[in-house]
């Protein structure tokens, strides 16, 4: 069985004990003194005293799953109050949050009763469902990815795609109006034995397929989103984040941002010596990317140019999310906006 990840996200956790705390992160709401590489814009803190583990957005709020209390809170997005949708048993790592339909959806990893597994619960508030699980249950941090399929109110249907590392394998949950189903996307024998090749760590979608970086071995794989053979397009790649635009996959690969095309051709450096990157959004023609061991949050265009430091000397930055209006990140001890 796989516990890289739980590991992982223990040692992040144990973070809000031991390491130092952002000066601004005293109080909700107060401006970061912080000196940036201009031009820059000045962080605001949202909330203090959490590790937004994983970060989601709708039109008014900003969501997110607080990794030292097992909780999932809301905090308007223009500032105001904190507001806690649940409280999960402690012990359960949540992360990967997604929002969608008025549904918040997360995975979590826990040891065995704890609850691990993917959940949803309305976004406003209320019960929370488990939807999955498969016995030891430790799905990856950010192995969650959904989408919708279907035409008509019979055949409509939400997809959520997770990996699950224990038994090495890449799900497709299925949400209709007929209820939930499951099934593994790829083979339950993959094509190079031992049972390597699919523990999927990081999901990036397209129309027609799933991406994902493997757990350990540094590669980046492809399959069908209706299931079928999965296919190595991409070695040396760190797992830890993967986005995609039209065509274009990006990714950490050494200390470098990297792009390829989606059938793994035409690999070629993106950023360079970017430090360690936990978190990376494609939003409005920009890669976006937080920077955990700088401390630091930048934007570069898809097309090029010189890469814009937004904020920095912000602490350790683990999550990331963006609209229009401003990149919304978390650290090991605040829930922070900078404007976009």
């Amino acid at each position: 069985m796989r516990y890289a990840t739980i590991r992982g996200l223990a040692v992040l956790v144990s973070l809000m004990g031991c390491a130092a705390r952002d000066p601004a992160d005293e109080e909700p709401g107060q401006q970061s003194d912080a000196i940036c590489q201009a031009p820059c814009g000045t962080s605001t803190i949202l909330v203090s005293g959490v590790t937004p583990t994983s970060i989601a957005l709708d039109a008014s709020n900003v969501y997110f799953t607080d990794g030292p209390t097992s909780q999932i809170a809301k905090v308007p997005i223009a500032g105001g109050p904190r507001t806690t949708l649940l409280t999960q048993p402690i012990g359960q790592i949540l992360t990967s949050l997604k929002h969608d339909g008025g549904a918040l959806y997360w995975a979590s990893a826990a040891r065995p009763l704890l609850g691990g597994g993917v959940w949803s619960m309305p976004a406003a508030g209320g019960a929370a469902s488990q939807l999955s699980h498969h016995g030891y249950d430790e799905p990856n941090a950010q192995a969650l990815a959904i989408y919708h399929s279907g035409t008509s109110v019979l055949t409509n249907a939400t997809h959520v795609l997770f990996g699950e590392p224990t038994v090495a394998a890449l799900y497709d949950l299925r949400i209709s109006l007929f209820g939930i189903s499951e099934k593994s996307l790829l083979p339950a024998v993959d094509p190079a034995p031992p049972h390597l090749d699919y523990y999927a760590y990081a999901i990036a979608l397209d129309a027609s397929n799933v991406y994902f970086t493997h757990d350990t071995d540094k590669q980046i794989w492809k399959a069908p989103r209706a299931g079928g053979t999965g296919i190595k397009i991409i070695s040396g790649a760190e797992r830890e984040v993967l986005a995609i635009n039209d065509s274009t996959l990006y990714f950490q690969k050494g200390s470098d941002l990297v792009s390829a095309s989606t059938s793994g051709s035409g690999l070629s450096t993106f950023e360079a010596n970017v430090g360690t990157v936990s978190a990376l959004a494609v939003h409005g023609g920009y890669l976006y990317w937080a920077c955990s061991n700088c401390g630091t949050i930048k934007r570069k265009s898809l097309t090029g140019a010189t890469a814009f430091t937004m904020a920095s000397s912000v602490g350790t930055p683990i999550s990331l999310a963006v609209n229009d209006q401003y990149v919304f990140f978390g650290t090991t001890s605040a829930l922070r906006r900078v404007p976009n």
